[in-house]
């Protein structure tokens, strides 16, 4: 009897391991089987190629913010390339779709590109919009501007849609340069590579005006992983085609972190006055650099990046002073090194007498005669930003009586120059 109930114990066991050999099986069965589509493309990645026609797919890099007087001047169209994929089981024709829109999400660019070709299943091939180009010459605006990207089947259905689209976008701003998107997602240091660590290395980021202006201060983000008592000092250069190398033109001062900068995105001027001048029809390229000082530690200081802007990285450069040469770090990411144009306190007020203001004094509401101004900036005596105020093609006038008596310096953008009137309120 024992015998007997030993085997129908075993004969149990055995149909519950079969059984679950047999689940298991059907379970790895359903998770290794992927669905095929005949018809489907989708975008493999994405560039918004700032000032170029795109012949290098995402040379300038990403711009995450750029400065409003930097949208004027010359040679500032953008284009627009994506790598598509054909994920699908038949030969297709792909069309890249890319549509601008402003910051109230109305379009203000369009354009369709069709590859010249079918795309065979598992090929892919960039495509890249031609002229007409964007140009910020027909869109002087503050605030969000936004790149949609999409693709589609010539003459079919795409039978998948969830990789058809990818979206970026970048900030007009009064008077900041970034190339990062205002995330914090890792760092870097010369220190992360072979024959980093030494004394006066250095990571930069190229940014290129299309008007001339002065540079008042960098931001960069100090990682909290940077050693206490780590240096560095800010650096401006500018290409030297005859030395064939980049030539520092102003500098800032020593400065030594301490514990209350990790973590957080600081701001350092320069001892020098930094001006770019940029001939008529030009573009100049300035490289923002941090030169590090590690202080005996093993490790230095280290700057956050950002992963989430579209750009290979050629815009972002290291110096190892072990190897004596500036390379690109040809990075998915960008150094969170940013640039701000400088309010210049030295603009002539004689030069443009047949600007007028009035009434001047006034109890609150400003007047502008003989000219259009986009924005005004409006500046204390202490050299304070009190107020900022963007305008309309028909506005003409802007109001002050919100703000205490006294002297203000009107700042105006005029087309792609700042012009400085006087004002007095008296209330």
């Amino acid at each position: 009897m024992k015998n007997l109930a030993l085997v129908f114990a075993l004969l149990f066991s055995s149909l519950l391991l079969s059984a679950q050999v047999i689940e298991e099986n059907e379970d790895f069965q359903n998770d290794t089987i992927v669905r095929s589509f005949d018809y489907d493309i989708g975008i493999e990645a994405e560039r918004v190629n700032f000032w170029s026609n795109g012949e290098v797919f995402g040379e300038s890099g990403f711009y995450g913010q750029i400065p409003i007087v930097q949208t004027y001047g010359s040679n500032n169209i953008i284009s627009f390339s994506a790598i598509i994929q054909n994920y699908g089981t038949v030969a297709v024709t792909p069309q890249l779709n890319i549509s601008v829109k402003d910051r109230d999400n109305e379009e203000i660019y369009s354009q369709n590109v069709t590859l010249s070709y079918e795309l065979e299943p598992g090929e892919s091939d960039t495509l890249t919009t031609q002229a007409p180009y964007f140009n910020f010459e027909d869109y002087h605006q503050l605030g969000f501007i936004k790149f949609d990207f999409s693709c589609s089947i010539v003459g079919n259905i795409d039978e998948n849609l969830e990789n058809n689209t990818k979206s970026d976008s970048t900030e007009i701003t009064y008077l900041r340069f970034a190339r990062d998107n205002n995330n914090v997602t890792g760092s870097i240091s010369p220190c992360d590579f072979v024959g980093g660590c030494i004394d006066s290395d250095k990571i930069g980021v190229i940014y290129t005006f299309n008007a001339s202006h002065s540079i008042g201060s960098i931001d960069f983000w100090v990682d909290e992983s940077t050693p206490i008592g780590s240096g560095f000092v800010p650096k401006l250069l500018e290409f030297d085609e005859d030395a064939n190398d980049w030539v520092e033109f102003a500098s800032g001062s020593y400065y030594e972190i301490s514990e209350e900068d990790l973590g957080s995105l600081k701001s350092f001027s320069f001892i020098d006055y930094c001006y770019v001048y940029v001939p008529p029809n030009e573009q100049i390229e300035v490289l923002v650099a941090i030169e590090f000082y590690y202080g005996f530690e093993t490790s230095g200081l280290a700057i956050g990046i950002d992963h989430t802007t579209p750009t290979n990285g050629f815009e972002n450069l290291i110096y190892l002073t072990s190897q004596n040469v500036w390379t690109q770090l040809e990075s998915n990411f960008s150094p969170i090194i940013r640039m701000t144009i400088a309010w210049d306190h030295n603009l002539n007020n004689n030069n443009n007498k047949d600007l007028c203001l009035f009434p001047n004094p006034t109890s609150g509401t400003v007047q502008f005669e003989n000219f259009q101004a986009r924005m005004v900036e409006v500046v204390n005596i202490d050299g304070q930003t009190v107020k900022i105020c963007e305008l309309k093609e028909a506005n003409s006038q802007i109001d002050l009586s919100d703000l205490e008596n006294g002297s203000y310096f009107l700042k105006l953008l005029i087309d792609d120059k700042f012009i400085v009137k006087k004002v007095i309120l008296i209330k």
